[in-house]
């Protein structure tokens, strides 16, 4: 048994999506449930929802009661208005409109699309994720059953984004904060920017200061605050007490080292957080690892990486968007003399993104839980390919480690991936392999196994999203992999966007066979 339903863009939700539910059971404890959403499918999520009465101007509930009972939800502007469904409304059990609401306003499965009616104003400005195209408030002006369970519900009130707010906004922002009564919040803030001519911004101030009130309650936090916002927060981050926050995102524009260094201590020392994102340039605490089990940095300098990683003793999950090895105090080349070998014995899964020369942090450390690599710039731009593989087989042979995993990006093309086979199946024994460079005819042949070639033999899972190959080659590649269970190709082909008539070859090779993708 199947159930498929969606949001539409032109029934009462905002956009649409689908969700699929299959092998529902014949009957359960839920299957009252699951036939009163069968029934508000037709409505809620149908491609033609039946024709009824809509709310007037003036803002009337279902019924013909007025909104007046909140200064918050007092009105209904145009773009919250919505059709009021003639049936099942008041049929449906709490429950399940509390998770269809949930999903409605926070679930990834509606994916990216634009709503007919964007928001607007406050409503625009304090919401629950940034590109959200809906609030609760839109549903509590559908009908007073809504209404109810919307104002009822905490945990539809748990996430906020507040997205370069002005002070008439603050009301909005405290009545969602208390709606959440006592759920872990998870709070992004994003400061408006007014240009550095700006000594202090009263309206950010404020804002930090009706969150800074329900601080025992976050969970997560997300912070985008410009120079002019440091010496304020820091004189309100006394009052803070984290006991709940697990995750943080700090991306505070300019702010000094030892602004820096204070609010990353602060953030920390929570009892639960494990996961610390520090992004912008060069922003890293230098002394606030120990903790966290997963660290992503913007830029730092090999020089700073190297001794900060002997605090990372509990990290599984490294990311750094840009390393820089070729400049700042002291010169790499001094490195390998100043410091000794760092073991990080937990660490298993570790990505990079931009980086001249990766050889040097490789010949620093000892990964032995490493399984998952990403190298978006391959072994470095300022290197050879057969030093960089040097570099990276010892690093394997002196970790112990086997990498399953590997993402690969170099603008070199195929130069590397022959001399990836001189490491063996004990180093590298890949079912996972994502290259997210060009991918030409030639490549596709050093990755079709034969009597000469046994580059991946144990591969199961294949990226290719910049495929430039034939589909000759690609169907061969495709014929000498039994083990391949899983595939998703994207060609790149202006002749394919002209003619695509021209992607028929492309598709029969994936024809019947669940898990591979090809598209263009």
């Amino acid at each position: 048994m199947s159930l498929r339903v969606g949001w539409n863009d032109y029934s009462p939700a905002d956009e649409s999506q689908d969700v699929v539910m299959q092998d529902a059971p014949s009957w359960n404890p839920t299957s009252v449930v699951l036939k009163a959403g069968h029934e508000l499918s037709g409505w809620l999520f149908g491609s033609s929802p039946p024709a009824s009465p809509t709310f007037t101007p003036r803002g009337y509930l279902r019924y013909g009661h007025p909104i007046h009972s909140n200064p918050i939800l007092g009105s209904t502007p145009p773009f919250l208005r919505h059709d009021v469904p003639p049936t099942f409304i008041n049929n449906l059990p709490q429950e399940l409109l509390e998770k269809i609401f949930w999903e409605y306003v926070h679930g990834t499965t509606r994916g990216g699309g634009r709503s007919s009616l964007p928001l607007q104003g406050s409503y625009h400005r304090i919401l629950s994720r940034r590109g959200a195209v809906t609030t609760p408030i839109s549903l509590s002006h559908v009908c007073s059953s809504w209404r109810r369970v919307v104002t009822s519900y905490p945990s539809l009130w748990a996430r906020v984004c507040i997205s370069r707010a002005e002070a008439h906004d603050i009301p909005l922002l405290e009545y969602w904060l208390a709606r959440s009564t006592t759920c872990p919040l998870d709070v992004t803030v994003i400061q408006r920017y007014k240009g550095y001519e700006e000594v202090v911004d009263p309206i950010t101030i404020e804002i930090i200061s009706a969150l800074a009130r329900h601080s025992s309650r976050w969970r997560k936090l997300s912070l985008q605050l410009q120079p002019n916002m440091e010496t304020p927060f820091l004189s309100l981050s006394p009052s803070l007490t984290l006991p709940l926050l697990e995750e943080f995102d700090l991306n505070l524009n300019t702010w000094s080292a030892k602004g820096w260094l204070y609010i990353s201590e602060i953030m920390t020392n929570g009892p639960r957080v494990r996961s610390g994102a520090w992004n912008m340039a060069l922003q890293h605490p230098g002394t606030s690892y120990q903790s966290l089990s997963t660290i992503r940095i913007g830029t730092i300098f090999l020089a700073d990486l190297i001794p900060s990683l002997s605090q990372m003793m509990h990290v599984q999950s490294l990311t750094i968007d840009d390393l820089a090895t070729s400049y700042g105090p002291p010169p790499p080349a001094t490195l390998s003399a100043k410091f000794s070998l760092i073991v990080l014995p937990n660490l298993s899964t570790l990505t990079l993104g931009r980086y001249p020369d990766i050889s040097i942090l490789f010949n620093s450390v000892s990964l032995p839980s490493l399984t998952e690599l990403y190298l978006g710039l391959g072994f470095g731009f300022e290197i050879s390919a057969a030093t960089g593989v040097l570099a990276f087989a010892r690093l394997v042979e002196r970790s112990g480690c086997c990498i399953r995993s590997l993402t690969w990006a170099d603008a070199s093309g195929d130069q590397a991936l022959p001399l990836f086979s001189r490491l063996g199946d004990r180093a590298l024994n890949l079912v996972h392999l994502c290259l997210r460079g060009r991918t030409s005819d030639s490549t596709l042949a050093l990755l079709t196994l034969g009597e000469e070639n046994n580059l991946f033999p144990s591969l199961q899972s294949l990226e290719l999203p910049a495929c430039e190959g034939s589909a000759e080659a690609l169907g061969t590649m495709i014929s000498s992999r039994p083990s391949l269970r899983e595939l998703d190709v994207a060609i790149l082909s202006m002749d394919i966007l002209k003619r695509p008539s021209l992607f028929v070859p492309y598709q029969q090779l994936v024809a019947s066979k669940p898990g591979f993708s090809i598209g263009y």
